[in-house]
């Protein structure tokens, strides 16, 4: 995950810096982007982190609830994951 954020980092910083500067439609500075990445990776932060904490607990609860739905209506798994994108 970290390695995959740092060659992110460092496309982002090509892709900028390099082809933009090349072209002339960078109007970015190296204090703006990393002011900008800190911006949003604190955003990320404060606002995933209890996205990420609600989801894990509604998932766990829909799951129990999909289990029982399943069971009371008389299908297995295979015919209700081909059946479930059709009904949504």
């Amino acid at each position: 995950m970290i390695l995959n954020y740092i060659r992110g980092v460092t496309w982002d910083l090509y892709k900028i810096f390099v082809i933009k500067e090349k072209h002339g439609f960078n109007k970015m500075g190296l204090g703006l982007f990393l002011n900008d990445k800190l911006k949003s990776n604190s955003l990320m932060i404060i606002l995933g982190l209890p996205i990420h904490f609600v989801h894990g607990i509604n998932s766990q609860r829909r799951r129990k609830l999909l289990d029982i739905f399943v069971r009371l209506s008389g299908c297995d798994y295979t015919n209700f994951m081909n059946i479930l994108p059709v009904w949504i």
